[in-house]
């Protein structure tokens, strides 16, 4: 008898580790989020992240001005629009209604779409200056397990975008296949804004499955 219960504290014990484990996106729905959430998943979470990049050649200098920190998440993905319906749910800058009507409008049907912005208080004039044309050949999400590259189709800048962050389109069939498989392990968001500023920026594709979709 004893040994049963044993044996039942423990599976009640793993059961519970695995619900303990789960993230809050998993556990409520999002019109449950709460500020401290909504920051968590535009900033920190599987579908947004930031690097602060020391500026080659400045290293030395031993000034601020040597590191910049920049933010990239996907728009595309569902948790990130969810994130931003409920923040202007609890700004007061949207109903209910209009929060889900912009979770279940997809940005840019066909695409993946990165939104890339810097610091609060740190210049946005390179982000403003860059095109298309500049980045089409140095832009790429990368697959880990295939190495395959998909290239940026197209730069809005955050004056076109009409705010502070620059939108990155990238095409998310080739061939009319789909290549963002949880099986590739990785996507790698790249980006060289110039000869001093490289972003390298890893993404975990399994973390980015959300209610049972690949959200990217």
């Amino acid at each position: 008898m004893i040994k049963k219960v044993v044996v039942w504290l423990s599976v009640a014990g793993m059961l519970l580790g695995v619900l303990w484990a789960k993230s809050f996106w998993e556990k409520k729905p999002y019109t449950e989020w709460s500020k401290k959430d909504v920051s968590r998943i535009l900033l920190d979470s599987p579908w947004a992240d930031a690097a602060t990049i020391d500026l080659r050649g400045l290293e030395s200098s031993g000034i601020a001005a040597a590191q910049k920190r920049y933010y990239v998440r996907f728009h595309s993905a569902g948790p990130i629009r969810m994130a931003l319906a409920r923040s202007a749910v609890l700004k007061g800058q949207a109903t209910a209604e209009n929060a889900q009507q912009f979770v279940d409008e997809h940005p840019a049907p066909g695409y993946i779409l990165i939104g890339l912005s810097v610091a609060t208080g740190q210049a946005r004039a390179e982000l403003t200056r860059l095109t298309t044309e500049q980045l089409e050949q140095r832009t790429y999400l990368q697959l880990k397990e295939s190495g395959r590259r998909i290239y940026l189709e197209r730069y809005e800048n955050p004056n076109e975008v009409g705010g502070s962050e620059a939108y990155l389109y990238f095409p998310r069939t080739e061939d009319g296949q789909d290549p963002f498989k949880v099986e590739e392990k990785e996507v790698r968001f790249n980006c060289e804004i110039n000869r001093n500023t490289w972003i390298n920026m890893p993404f975990k594709l399994e973390k980015m499955v959300f209610n049972g979709e690949l959200e990217i």
